[in-house]
């Protein structure tokens, strides 16, 4: 893995990745879209609007289990190869934290991906440490068990401050000035 400072979803990105990952959930609204509501997800939904309502048809129509009890679905990959867009689970629920079990699906699958699609350069945001709620070192430790010596990309926000103890957060500034 290799790691990047900067926004993975600028439109503008100087040699952009072929496939950008981000960090999703497993709820889909009442339009059966993917919420994308915050953070990475929500910098990817601006990126390409119509991935909620994409990645909504792949989860609904691809055989995926649906858990009462998290009231979500558990794919851990969802790839738009088309569009160059990726959904990697790491919460169940948008309003829950990230779940080190989903992360390793998600690495077991992105791993599977990127060994059948070589030619492919990917990219993804840091899952989990931001709006998720889990240390860097955890998640680095779990991405490493499937993703070791693959050249993915793992990107993160520049941080305010180096002793910022939250991580990366993709925030978006509303009218009013707040996140």
């Amino acid at each position: 893995m290799n790691f990047k400072t900067g926004n993975l979803f600028d439109p503008d990105l100087p040699d952009p990745p072929d496939v950008r990952i981000f960090s999703a959930n497993g709820v889909l609204n009442k339009k059966g879209e993917l919420v994308m509501g915050a953070g990475a997800a929500l910098a990817a939904k601006r990126f390409d609007p119509q991935s909620p309502a994409l990645l909504g048809r792949m989860l609904r129509d691809g055989g995926f289990q649906y858990s009462t009890e998290h009231e979500s679905y558990a794919y851990g990959l969802l790839i738009l190869r088309r569009r160059g867009l990726g959904a990697f689970q790491t919460k169940y629920h948008y309003r829950g934290k990230a779940h080190p079990e989903l992360i390793s699906l998600g690495a077991k699958k992105l791993s599977e991906f990127m060994l059948a699609n070589p030619n492919l350069r990917v990219a993804m945001n840091y899952p989990g440490i931001g709006l998720g709620g889990l240390s860097a070192d955890l998640v680095k430790e779990l991405l490493d068990e499937y993703l070791h010596g693959l050249p993915l990309e793992v990107w993160s926000l520049p941080r305010k401050t180096p002793h910022d103890p939250r991580g990366t957060v993709y925030r978006i500034r509303t009218k009013r000035g707040r996140s």
